[in-house]
């Protein structure tokens, strides 16, 4: 066996070297069981650092929408605005426009009347039918 006391070590063995003899603290991989409480620590640690930032982006994309769905809102208002500000000023021109000429239609006729009336050297207006002679 071995010379001098003690166990056999790996590398007496012939296997490959364990954790505890290359020295320094042993690692749960080494050991073949689960992870030591620090590694635990720092894995959960990127876990949470992973998650986090999952719901960061998560909740940025959610902000992002809103915003487009605000601003697309926003942009359908102004144009149904300007749509029926647009209606409502053709409305208003249509009106001027009609009453205009029937203020027209009313000048001409009255003229029309005049001149009926008028006494043929155009002196006055003829009242009664009597005329300036």
């Amino acid at each position: 066996m071995s010379e001098g006391g003690g166990g056999e070590t790996g590398r007496e063995r012939g296997g490959g070297e364990t954790g505890r003899e290359r020295g320094g603290g042993e690692t749960g991989r080494e050991r073949g069981g689960g992870e030591t409480g620090r590694e635990r620590g720092w894995r959960r640690d990127r876990k949470r650092k992973r998650w986090r930032r999952d719901r960061q982006r998560k909740r940025w994309r959610r902000d992002r929408q809103r915003k487009r769905w605000r601003r697309d809102r926003q942009r359908k208002r102004w144009r149904r605005d300007r749509q029926r500000k647009r209606w409502r000023r053709d409305r208003q021109r249509k009106r001027w426009r009609r009453d205009r000429q029937r203020k027209r239609w009313r000048r001409d006729r009255q003229r029309k009347r005049w001149r009926r009336e008028m006494c043929l050297c155009y002196c006055h207006l003829v009242v009664a039918n009597l005329h300036c002679r």
